[in-house]
């Protein structure tokens, strides 16, 4: 779910920035290393809130929703002046971070803010969509609603058809969370194809996602 995409006018930072996003999900603590170190350096808020978003998700990777939730919840994420897909980006990680405190509605609350924002872009609408569609499916299969959450992967599929042939990573969660749905139905068979597929994936992506 990263999009980070803003450019800092400081090329030491960009570097530190694409390095803890690399290791997020495989070496979260030194990738919050890095982002703490980013943060204290920053003179830019757009830094600040990338920096904090790179935080929040090693810490949800650690299972240390505290701090996760800490930086994620910074005001400055939301200055009028962040990038609106950093901004984005920010309000589907609170959905995350509070859907797995079964905060639904406060989560649900989040994930409407973001589908707000994302109205107001002009590029890049899709690749959006698709981070808001997984969040979303993963509420319904957290919740049992397997049957609502099957429908919408079907619905999605010729939707997100382009965006996930040319994206490794995109295509990988898509599998996942059909993976998810079969085995939540006990079509197990259904569920071990897309794992494998999944797991195939993992070897083409250039993400080490050991999460």
């Amino acid at each position: 779910m990263a999009l980070l995409c803003s450019k800092s006018i400081y090329p030491q930072q960009d570097n530190l920035i694409t390095r803890a996003k690399e290791l997020v999900y495989s070496n979260p603590d030194e990738s919050i290393k890095i982002a703490d170190h980013i943060l204290n350096i920053s003179h830019q808020p757009e830094e600040s809130a990338i920096a904090n978003l790179l935080l929040s998700k090693g810490y949800l990777v650690k299972g240390d929703y505290n701090n996760a939730l800490l930086h994620a919840f910074d005001e400055i994420n939301q200055f009028e002046d962040i990038a609106i897909e950093t901004r984005i980006e920010n309000y589907i990680l609170k959905a995350t971070l509070l859907r797995k405190l079964y905060l639904d509605t406060q989560s649900g609350e989040y994930l409407n803010k973001a589908k707000m924002l994302a109205s107001k872009m002009d590029s890049g609408k899709n690749h959006i969509n698709y981070l808001i569609f997984l969040e979303r499916t993963n509420m319904l299969l957290d919740r049992l609603n397997t049957n609502e959450a099957i429908l919408d992967i079907r619905t999605s599929e010729i939707k997100f058809e382009t965006l996930l042939k040319n994206d490794v990573d995109k295509e990988r969660a898509y599998y996942l969370i059909k993976e998810r749905a079969f085995n939540r139905l006990s079509q197990y068979d259904s569920a071990f194809v897309y794992m494998n597929k999944t797991r195939d994936l993992l070897e083409l992506s250039k993400q080490n996602n050991l999460y």
